[in-house]
């Protein structure tokens, strides 16, 4: 079967994917490397958060974050940080993943199927500017789903800093 793909140019992914988180009927799972959100005007970043926010009020929808939080990077750990702190106070399921590992994925798998997948964070920059390659899937003949053990390992955000393996994903042929 074909998989059916859409690629977002510059200043063109905040718009569909906030859309998408919003439409979520049972889960959102996000990945992201860096997650910026301390802006002093509303920006594409703050967008994306308001929609996981959104979605997570809704009954039946699960949102899940997966932050990095390698040390190799302090200025994103504490960036992320402040992020994981807005989300988790709005009732999202939030880890920081190990501090021993840098956890570069960004990713975004809404019900199980609807896949943004790409070089973006979700940051002003990426969401704006930058000249990151986005591809987009909504196509149920290959989707990403979570490998939740692994997620379920990683200490939440609210209890203490991660301190096993990262969240990864499996790519999944013919899963529905």
């Amino acid at each position: 079967m074909a998989v059916t793909v859409k690629f977002y140019p510059e200043g063109q992914l905040s718009e569909p994917l906030s859309r998408a988180i919003r439409t979520a009927k049972r889960s959102v799972d996000m990945v992201y490397f860096y997650w910026k959100t301390q802006y002093a005007t509303f920006t594409p970043a703050n967008a994306i958060v308001k929609a996981a926010q959104d979605a997570a009020k809704k009954e039946g929808v699960r949102v899940r974050v997966l932050l990095g939080y390698g040390a190799d990077a302090p200025s994103v750990q504490y960036l992320n940080y402040l992020t994981a702190k807005a989300l988790a106070e709005s009732g999202i399921e939030v880890r920081l993943a190990p501090v021993s590992r840098t956890t570069h994925a960004k990713m975004t798998v809404i019900d199980g199927y609807q896949t943004f997948l790409g070089s973006h964070n979700i940051t002003r920059g990426t969401l704006s500017f930058n000249k990151e390659l986005i591809v987009g899937s909504n196509t149920r003949d290959m989707c990403c789903r979570p490998l939740a053990g692994r997620y379920r390992r990683i200490s939440p955000f609210v209890t203490s800093p991660a301190t096993s393996s990262s969240w990864t994903f499996e790519i999944v042929r013919n899963c529905w």
